[in-house]
């Protein structure tokens, strides 16, 4: 028996199917998430051209300006050591909900700030909140999605980064004119925006019916997975197979004992999944985007354009461009699969870095006199944004919540998020004062390590498209390790709940 016999045949767009449009609506609640994180950025670029927040806090340049954009990134990598252990105690919604409370009073201390250290706290504040719910929500969207849905939705998850780092960009752009505080202040308290819509929202979003089993609570698990994926009906053959398969998979897992750390170097499948863990991770941030995401506007007067409301253009364009690929690339995961849209996005990502190094040093020798050199460089910063808006944007998300069993499910999202904030916590000290004392032989950086992640995601990254989230362990663990075993106990366990028919 396969997931396959047992989906129901709809006969009609899931948008017309009560049950699947509560669903999808309640969803888009913990599809929220990422919208914080992408204002931040985008705002921090805005805020640079802002002469009355460079007044404020004494033109910060440098290592200082190092640290405005990088403290964020503090506050995350302070917090995850307790969120995959806050996201397994507590379950899915109550992290989210707890998350968007601290962002809200970070991005409140934001916009009051006085001086610099408030400024930084803040900041500060808004990581450690940020952490918190983004490890939480991508599981929580991946195990209650319907079946069908999960490739999709999940993948559209992180695009919505683009939706807050859109807000941030135009609502800068809106108050370049203003000649005095509120020009910055009136961008930071909107920062708040998405977590007090998502907290709100989040009353409504039921809990995850894997980690309701985890719990031995599966009277629980049966009705959501019965209201949100059946409209109600307990003896649906998919919510039956939905509720064996889940409580066959967690069983094995426990009596593996792998709900520990450890367990990821225990096996030749779980080392290969902290690999893609950590590099999966370290590839997000160390692909060139984050000289993009937080210093645009040192860039563009690299290149000649000096002018700040041009430079608020381009960047409010450029996430508009951005989530429109996104969201796009999104709905084409299951289609083209999740390998494939990654590497044909790194090669992309590739070219496009070396394009714009060429250029950069021809505008260089040229000493930036040819204006239509700086338009280039503006051209492929948008083409390499479109390129890792295909693979890097929508796929990690949809792609570990995926290689992960349930019980390592939260640990490797914080693995992978440690990762990346490391080493996005490096970058983005480095980053500008690199990007000031040697212009763009700094790219070639990127360049070199765009070739290395095209031939690691070739070579080691396993398509995962057409699978449940309990079958995908047969890629790493084989069909006579714990799928085999699976296998058996799923037949067991469906057999038992046809005979109780769960009411």
């Amino acid at each position: 028996m396969s997931l396959n016999d047992v989906l129901p045949n709809l006969g009609k767009p899931w948008w017309k199917v009560p049950h699947l449009l509560k669903l999808n609506l309640v969803l888009l609640a913990a599809l929220l998430t990422p919208a914080t994180n992408g204002f931040d950025g985008s705002m921090m670029n805005g805020l640079q051209t802002l002469p009355a927040w460079q007044e404020d806090f004494n033109h910060p340049h440098g290592a200082l300006l190092g640290v405005l954009g990088t403290i964020s990134t503090i506050g995350f990598i302070t917090a995850l050591p307790f969120t995959g252990y806050i996201a397994d105690k507590l379950g899915r919604r109550l992290p989210i909900q707890i998350g968007n409370v601290v962002m809200i009073g970070g991005a409140i201390l934001q916009a009051g700030a006085k001086n610099i250290g408030m400024f930084l706290a803040a900041r500060f504040l808004l990581g450690f909140g940020i952490s918190i719910a983004a490890v939480a929500s991508p599981a929580l969207v991946a195990e209650l999605s319907y079946p069908t849905h999960r490739g999709k939705v999940t993948a559209i998850y992180n695009t919505n980064w683009f939706v807050g780092s859109i807000i941030a960009a135009w609502s800068t752009f809106g108050t370049f004119q203003i000649n005095n505080s509120w020009s910055w202040r009136i961008p930071s308290a909107l920062q708040c925006a998405p977590s007090v819509i998502q907290l709100v929202s989040s009353i409504w979003i039921p809990e995850s019916p894997r980690w309701l089993i985890y719990k031995d609570r599966r009277d629980e698990a049966t009705k959501v997975l019965a209201d949100y994926h059946a409209g109600g009906d307990v003896t649906s053959p998919l919510v039956m197979y939905e509720i064996a398969e889940i409580t066959a998979a967690l069983s094995a897992e426990k009596e593996q004992s792998s709900t520990k750390f450890s367990v990821f170097l225990k096996t030749p499948g779980n080392r290969h999944r902290l690999f893609i863990l950590v590099v999966l991770g370290i590839m997000q941030q160390a692909s060139g985007n984050t000289l993009i995401a937080y210093f645009l506007a040192l860039i563009l007067k690299q290149v000649g354009i000096t002018d700040g409301t041009a430079q608020n253009g381009i960047n409010g364009g450029l996430q508009v461009v951005n989530y429109l690929t996104a969201i796009s690339s999104a709905f084409l995961v299951d289609r083209f699969g999740r390998r494939t849209l990654m590497i044909f996005a790194f090669i992309g990502m590739f070219l496009s870095y070396l394009l714009w190094t060429i250029v950069s040093a021809i505008n260089e020798k040229q000493n930036y006199s040819n204006s239509s050199m700086g338009i280039g460089v503006v051209v492929l910063i948008f083409t390499f944004n479109i390129f890792y808006a295909i693979g890097l944007t929508p796929i990690p998300f949809l792609y570990l919540s995926e290689i992960l069993p349930y019980t390592l499910r939260a640990k490797g999202m914080m693995i992978s998020s440690f990762s990346g904030v490391a080493i996005g916590l490096m970058l983005g000290l480095v980053n500008p004062i690199a990007l000031e004392n040697i212009g763009w032989k700094y790219y070639i950086v990127s360049v070199v390590l765009l070739a290395v992640w095209t031939a690691l995601a070739w070579f080691c990254f396993p398509e995962t498209k057409g699978r449940s989230l309990e079958s995908i362990a047969e890629i790493f663990d084989g069909e006579d390790a714990l799928v085999g075993d699976l296998k058996k106990e799923v037949e067991l366990v469906h057999d038992e709940v046809v005979r109780e028919k769960y009411q």
